[in-house]
């Protein structure tokens, strides 16, 4: 079969696409080389994971081994080592401790207040062993997301879809964690693993991932991933993540 010029270079540049943009960029790296560390830190890397909200891809890039992820549509190619599942944070189409760990990253903020106390506790009901929470978190990170939400506004003039969520639902808190497992017998201990994502850091990235220009966007894209190793090293308070561990009783 012949294949036409034109699909032919439409064949190379998706393949190309997926294969060099496919969501490596350095937000995603420095939102989970922190959880793939804690996850090493108790020998959990090679256990039965679910990521919940994970997208096309979520941790599994990162971790280099499958990973199950559960999200309410998946829009992109998948990804080999994700096993995808359609479904809602709210209600897990999984049976109790169907993992070992599970991993809720940058969800939370996603979802209005009353709903994150059911998220966390369909996520410890299907997790066998721990529970990792991480994302966004305190009113110094929601300052930044106003500041870059009007940023967004003013240099491409409407608001960047990343800030939506955030804005009209708020971040958590610290103490929100403690509250959303305060009745749930299963959760054992809570670990507040540390912050990560530095804000003066992330200001910076983000002056690039908001535009609407594609060179600057994919400058942002695989441009700035050599620069993810200096930037982990640079990663001291304030900011913009935290991530907890829920140690469960088994």
């Amino acid at each position: 079969m012949i294949f036409p010029p034109w699909a032919l270079f439409t064949y190379m540049l998706n393949s190309l696409k997926e294969k060099i943009y496919f969501r490596q960029h350095p937000d995603a790296a420095l939102r989970y080389f922190p959880i793939v560390d804690l996850l090493k830190k108790y020998n959990f890397e090679n256990s039965k994971i679910l990521e919940i909200g994970s997208g096309a891809y979520g941790i599994a890039p990162y971790l280099k081994k499958e990973v199950s992820g559960v999200d309410v549509d998946f829009t992109e190619p998948q990804f080999p080592l994700l096993k995808q599942f359609k479904g809602s944070a709210l209600s897990l189409p999984f049976d109790k401790n169907s993992f070992d760990i599970c991993i809720v990253s940058d969800v939370l903020e996603h979802l209005p207040a009353d709903n994150r106390a059911k998220a966390v506790g369909e996520t410890v009901r299907v997790a066998r062993q721990a529970v990792v929470i991480s994302g966004p978190f305190g009113k110094n990170a929601a300052a930044q997301d106003k500041k870059l939400a009007d940023y967004s506004i003013k240099k491409t003039g409407h608001l960047h879809p990343f800030f939506a969520d955030h804005i009209e639902y708020g971040l958590p808190e610290v103490e929100d964690v403690e509250e959303w497992v305060r009745n749930n017998a299963k959760v054992k201990s809570i670990e507040d693993a540390g912050q990560y994502f530095n804000l003066g850091v992330r200001q910076m990235l983000m002056k690039f991932f908001i535009t609407d220009k594609k060179p600057v966007f994919y400058f942002y894209l695989k441009g700035l991933m050599p620069l993810v190793p200096f930037l982990r090293r640079v990663n001291k308070p304030p900011c913009y993540r935290r991530v907890f561990l829920l140690h469960l009783r088994q």
